[in-house]
């Protein structure tokens, strides 16, 4: 069979372009990718250099006012990576805080990486160039996909599978508001349908007011767990929780603001010595009434906790801020948990002061009680999980509870 050269030349073409097709698309598939659109995620413009380098950028969020920028909250998910050593570089890194440079990567500012966006580890190979402010990690990764965040994520879902396990159980559960997005203000009463009763104490908590600060939503969920297993709370105590105060944030992955770019925190004196800034908020608008009610009720709150964090202060894992008489709760808490807790007065507190009870009327005899936890490590270089993050909300309890036996002998 004679073959003419043109046939020769077609089937050689053809194949070079059967060839040429099956590389093409076996590099598509191995293409890094990196996707943000899932619940908590949060990354701005990105850019896969190479299969050894991306570079990101976070959302900046503008407070409502322009006197604010939040930027450090990032959570994603990238595929195709497997045996890959990647260098992830951040770039433009700082931002304002109550109108002054507010920077918040440090030296112990150390993300997580999870294989089923359930179990996180640290990534330890990491830089923060002050000059530059670009912020950068390494890591060599051990299966094809991953989720990587700032800190342990606790997306609003987790949250709502929460209220949905206590409902299971029949939990005191009230809806006392709405977000702006019309998401539901929960608030936990233990014991159940407890009312006032003035040889009890009266604990409200508070979490997750500013998105970003997720370590607050596990304490929070330690705190329940503590107290369904107490076997005696009840005849001391009754408990008000309000697990997840910014839904909105959390979802939709705002660093610190709730999605109307509104500081939660700042909120609380809008109806009192700031008004140029109303309306309240509708998350802290939610607490003010139901306080407003259940002081007209006959009710007080004996201690008001609000729970934040922070990943960047090196000398401090978990500070307590509040009243002279909160100084032995704080040494109180060191008897259990290996995780170092200091206090300070309000007045100390970088940044300024105005933190959510400390701007709220009817709680002149209320202890009010400020907690920043630590989302990196213990004050001695051992860094922290969801694990230790729980414990320490379990052992607080116990801490309210032995802090109120000694204050009434």
């Amino acid at each position: 069979m004679v073959v003419k050269k043109s046939h020769l030349l077609f089937l050689t073409c053809s194949l070079f372009m059967i060839v040429a097709q099956t590389a093409c698309v076996k590099k598509q598939a191995s293409e890094i990718i990196i996707e943000t659109n899932f619940d908590r995620g949060s990354l701005g413009p990105t850019r896969v250099i190479n299969d050894s380098l991306v570079k990101a950028q976070t959302i900046h969020w503008i407070k409502k006012d322009m006197v604010g920028n939040q930027f450090y909250w990032f959570y994603f998910k990238i595929s195709n990576v497997k045996g890959k050593k990647i260098r992830f570089e951040l770039n433009n890194m700082a931002g304002t805080y109550r109108g002054k440079p507010h920077r918040i990567m440090t030296g112990i500012c150390k993300p997580v990486i999870s294989y089923d966006n359930n179990n996180w580890d640290r990534i330890f190979d990491t830089h923060f160039d002050a000059e530059s402010k670009i912020f950068t990690f390494r890591h060599t990764f051990e299966e094809d996909q991953a989720w990587i965040a700032y800190a342990h994520p606790y997306p609003k879902s987790r949250g709502d599978d929460l209220i949905k396990e206590l409902q299971s159980m029949n939990a005191d559960i009230e809806v006392i508001g709405q977000s702006n997005e019309g998401n539901n203000i929960h608030m936990l009463t233990f014991p159940p349908k407890a009312k006032y009763s003035s040889d009890k104490k009266v604990v409200l908590v508070m979490a997750l007011q500013h998105a970003s600060e997720d370590c607050g939503g596990y304490f929070a969920e330690g705190m329940i767990e503590a107290i369904q297993e107490s076997q005696n709370y009840s005849d001391k105590f009754i408990y008000k929780i309000i697990p997840m105060m910014n839904p909105d944030g959390l979802y939709f992955g705002v660093s610190r603001y709730n999605y109307n770019m509104e500081d939660l925190n700042s909120e609380w004196d809008d109806d009192l010595t700031d008004e140029k800034n109303l309306p309240v908020e509708p998350e802290v608008l939610a607490v003010k009434n139901w306080q407003k009610d259940w002081n007209e009720e006959g009710g007080k709150i004996d201690l008001w906790v609000d729970i934040h964090s922070h990943s960047q202060k090196a000398g401090d894992c978990a500070i307590i801020f509040g009243d002279e008489q909160l100084h032995l709760l704080a040494e109180k808490i060191n008897n259990y948990w290996p995780i170092r807790t200091n206090f300070r007065r309000p007045g100390s507190r970088s940044g300024g002061g105005g933190s959510t009870p400390d701007s709220s009327t009817d709680t002149m005899n209320t202890l009010k009680l400020t907690m920043e936890l630590s989302q990196s490590h213990n004050g001695d270089g051992v860094f922290l999980n969801i694990d230790d993050y729980k414990l320490h909300g379990k052992y607080f309890v116990k801490t309210i509870d032995e802090f109120f036996s000694e204050k009434s002998r």
